[in-house]
């Protein structure tokens, strides 16, 4: 596989998660909240600014991944 599809393979697994962010935080917060019970054996929940947060870090997944689909035009 060539730079390019990679790079725009990683520009469409952002997008997917910027959409995951912004659509089902809680359903993220839950996994984590597995997670960090889990692995980590520490108690975690979540609040009202924890979903607010999870909601906004669409925005830098967004902006990678627009960043990865131009930038996969100049690997070619």
């Amino acid at each position: 596989m060539d730079e390019s599809t990679i790079r725009r393979l990683l520009a469409v697994a952002g997008v997917l998660a910027a959409i995951a962010h912004a659509v089902a935080p809680r359903a993220l917060l839950s996994a984590a909240r597995w997670g960090y019970a889990t692995v980590l054996r520490v108690e975690f929940e979540p609040t009202a600014a924890s979903i607010r947060r999870v909601r906004l870090l669409a925005v830098p997944n967004l902006l990678a991944a627009v960043y990865l689909w131009l930038s996969a035009d100049d690997s070619t």
